[in-house]
């Protein structure tokens, strides 16, 4: 957390620096400038040291910040690349740094992270050797809500392959978010992940 928070600074500063397609920079620098408070919201939710989504996360977004100071840093000058592959890169950035800040806030105000990081129900050690924890599915269902496509269509694999293997489980833990977040994956630009999704509500349904 601490890392991420000093790389805001300076990945900030080389956006205001850049040269070339000024609108675009300035909204990059607003998102950068957002992101301290977003960060700050997500550590003090009380599961944020012991969860996996928040980890994952922070590492996303170290990733986009060193990837913003670094193009930052090549946009002042002439792009050597040419103009539109320049363009490309930072609406690219620009479309990262968004979805930092949406999953962000989506942890924090959602109850996902919550949910993630509740701790299973005790089972006989019969039921739990034959089913899937409730724990799994429910950072499965997080899954579902955060991250990028590929990221998503796992999580839709780790759900088909849970209601294989125990469906009762999955369905349980179904909430009103969860099966939003799986309506939306219907219409995903990818063929198999909507093909995916339809398979898991199909179940659902029958269910």
């Amino acid at each position: 957390l601490e890392r991420v928070r000093g790389m805001v600074p300076p990945a900030a500063a080389a956006a205001r620096a850049a040269r070339g397609f000024p609108g675009r920079w300035k909204a990059i620098a607003a998102k950068l400038d957002a992101l301290p408070a977003c960060l700050s919201d997500l550590s003090s939710h009380p599961c944020f040291a012991r969860n996996a989504l928040c980890r994952e996360l922070l590492q996303s977004v170290a990733a986009t910040l060193a990837d913003a100071a670094e193009l930052a840093a090549r946009c002042r000058e002439p792009p050597a690349d040419g103009k539109l592959r320049t363009q490309s890169a930072v609406d690219a950035l620009s479309g990262r740094l968004d979805l930092g800040l949406r999953d962000c806030a989506l942890l924090v105000k959602t109850g996902v992270l919550s949910d993630a990081a509740a701790p299973s129900p005790s089972t006989p050690p019969a039921e739990a050797a034959a089913g899937v924890p409730s724990a799994d599915v429910r950072e499965l269902l997080a899954r579902l809500q955060i991250g990028h496509a590929e990221a998503k269509s796992r999580a839709v694999d780790g759900l088909l392959d849970a209601l294989r293997r125990d469906e009762q489980s999955v369905l349980a833990a179904l909430g009103r978010a969860s099966v939003s977040a799986m309506v939306q994956l219907l219409t995903a630009s990818a063929p198999v992940v909507r093909e995916k999704a339809a398979t898991v509500m199909c179940q659902a349904v029958e269910s």
